[in-house]
């Protein structure tokens, strides 16, 4: 008898005990403990009681969409391009009905995380996990603003005369790429909290889908903006700290020197 006849008499049996499509996910960290970038991961989708020519996919949602990583093991071509996708490991167990695909994603990036899915089709059951990966601050700027909307980025360290009467504008800006998560952030005046001298603006972030690989962007900035200087502010540290979770403190400072005529 034709080994295909066997098989979807297999199958067919199997439907008619009650068996049922139990699809089953699992994230590993190849060197255990947390994600973060750089990371060598495997995703390991395993579906049962599934019949030999149904299909096993592997999908992410982004921004509410399901987009196809896998099929089987036919790894869709904007994931495969990125370098970073393999399948390293496949089991067809067409007699207990049970098919497992491992996808390996070698050096991770932050565009890779995000709403994991190991799918069943046609019925479309599917068990999900959260694929988070960390990611580090990209940068911690500092800038003094002129008033015609001119920037000079401050070095570590340096040192910023505002004139006492003179209109002035220091801003600190963090960016985080790859991320879904916001970084904590510090703002400082001889290590007290300046959060109230140097205001929090709304945050700009973009996240784009990029066919399943989404862009993701952070940019917050906070202020201090004024006409007239305080001269207590002669002789302040000013430091912006930026932090995500698993990752070194990102972290630059400046001296503030208020020049004002003698009394």
């Amino acid at each position: 008898m034709d080994i295909r006849i066997i098989l979807c008499m297999v199958a067919l049996a199997a439907c008619s005990e009650g068996s049922s499509i139990k699809p089953e996910l699992q994230i590993i960290q190849q060197n255990g403990g947390p994600i973060q970038e750089g990371d060598t991961v495997v995703i390991r989708c395993t579906i049962r009681g599934l019949d030999p020519l149904d299909l096993l996919r592997i999908a992410r949602t982004v921004n509410g969409h399901a987009y196809e990583v896998l099929t089987n093991t036919h790894i869709k071509d904007q994931f495969k391009d990125s370098g970073r996708y393999e399948v390293t490991d496949k089991v067809n167990d067409f007699i207990g009905m049970v098919r497992t695909v491992n996808l390996t994603i070698t050096g991770i990036q932050g565009e890779d995380g995000g709403n994991i899915g190991c799918q069943h089709l046609p019925s479309e059951k599917a068990a999900y996990e959260d694929l988070v990966v960390q990611v580090p601050v990209e940068s911690v700027e500092i800038m003094y603003k002129y008033e015609d909307g001119a920037y000079t980025l401050a070095t570590d360290g340096q040192t910023i005369q505002l004139d006492k009467d003179k209109h002035a504008t220091i801003v600190c800006r963090v960016k985080v790429s790859g991320s879904d998560f916001d970084p904590t952030v510090e703002v400082k005046m001889d290590g007290k909290d300046a959060s109230s001298t140097f205001k929090a603006l709304p945050a700009v972030k973009n996240k784009a889908a990029n066919e399943g690989l989404p862009q993701m962007n952070f940019t917050g900035e906070w202020e201090y903006k004024a006409d007239t200087h305080n001269v207590d502010y002669n002789g302040k540290n000013f430091t912006c700290s930026a932090s995500m979770t698993g990752y070194p403190t990102e972290t630059k400072s400046v001296n503030i020197e208020v020049i004002y005529p003698p009394l």
